[in-house]
């Protein structure tokens, strides 16, 4: 019996250290889970008010501080619309609104949509553009304010209110549709590249209308307006790279909808955007994740022989009129 003290002695030292290294492992692997921003309070949200004949309730909630606000001690609300009665399990779109110098979405009553949870942020310079200077005008096309990525870090404390709120009634399954027009299409392709890893991971759709699709390559939008830059200030733009994005794989399980037409001069669909995900779809041997798109290519321009090629293998039918490219996309 003396000899056996000792063995069990070590065994059960050994035991204890396996227990604690799967604590440490598991806690390891669940900070890994945890959305990568601080989360120090729970909003304040607003009781439900009726909207859309009573068929949806519209909650208010406030984000304070950054990374959610630009500047500490700035408040920012978020409107979130929802199913009345709420039963059952629904899919969860957040909604960006298009350029407006004074963006509105966020507070006002517009956006139920039947069977679905909508989350609406506004822009990083809500209440109005014009509180940061006019010299320039900051733009920063939802994605970065002032080296840090508000918009995204917003909405994934959004989305963490949803679930804290309502999470018994969100459809994961269906995943995240990030969608918008024109600044808000150009929103959801850039935070489904930039937005905290706890929102990343959960996007299954970007539905873009008239957005920018390669926003920081050498022709995209970034380097063509200052103010963009000036918006984005220390931000590295290479992490919002749509390209690399791609071939890292990060953007594999999203199926991307690209909208576009002639009443956008600012839009710009690159080509690039789906010569990039048809080379990660073949080499990853993946189903090409662009489910549809009908746009014309702005601004207006003949298209290289490379690009033309790509079209034709990408698209049908190709045309051109009045020197713009149009297609209308049936790949699925």
């Amino acid at each position: 019996m003396s000899n056996a003290k000792p063995e069990l002695y070590y065994v059960a030292w050994a035991v204890a250290l396996l227990v604690l290294l799967a604590i440490y492992t598991n806690f390891v692997q669940a900070m890994e889970h945890l959305p990568p921003y601080p989360l120090p309070y729970d909003p304040v949200c607003s009781a439900p008010v009726q909207i859309g004949n009573a068929a949806f309730n519209q909650v208010t909630c406030l984000f304070e501080g950054a990374p959610y606000t630009p500047l500490d001690g700035l408040q920012h609300p978020v409107g979130f619309v929802l199913p009345r009665p709420l039963v059952g399990k629904y899919p969860v779109v957040i909604s960006r609104h298009g350029y407006t110098a004074v963006p509105v979405t966020c507070t006002n009553n517009n956006g139920s949509r039947a069977g679905t949870i909508v989350i609406k942020p506004c822009s990083a310079f809500w209440p109005d553009q014009r509180n940061w200077g006019t010299r320039p005008l900051l733009m920063n096309w939802g994605g970065p304010f002032l080296g840090v990525n508000v918009e995204g870090f917003q909405a994934g404390e959004a989305l963490d209110t949803a679930l804290w709120n309502w999470g018994e009634h969100i459809d994961w399954g269906k995943g995240i549709t990030l969608e918008g027009t024109s600044e808000g299409g150009t929103y959801s392709i850039l935070q489904s590249i930039l937005a905290p890893d706890f929102l990343q991971r959960q996007i299954s759709i970007v539905d873009a209308t008239l957005p920018h699709t390669n926003f920081v390559s050498p022709n995209g939008q970034y380097w063509i307006d200052p103010a963009v830059r000036a918006a984005w200030g220390s931000f590295d733009y290479h992490l919002a790279d749509v390209e690399t994005a791609m071939a890292s794989g990060k953007l594999n399980n999203i199926y991307f909808r690209i909208r576009g037409a002639t009443n956008d001069p600012l839009g710009r669909i690159d080509m690039a955007f789906f010569r990039a995900r048809t080379q990660r779809s073949a080499s990853s041997n993946q189903l090409m994740t662009l489910t549809y798109a009908t746009f014309i290519l702005l601004p207006c321009y003949a298209p290289t022989p490379a690009e033309n090629s790509a079209i034709l293998t990408l698209e049908t039918p190709s045309h051109s009129v009045a020197g713009c490219t149009v297609v209308v996309t049936t790949v699925v």
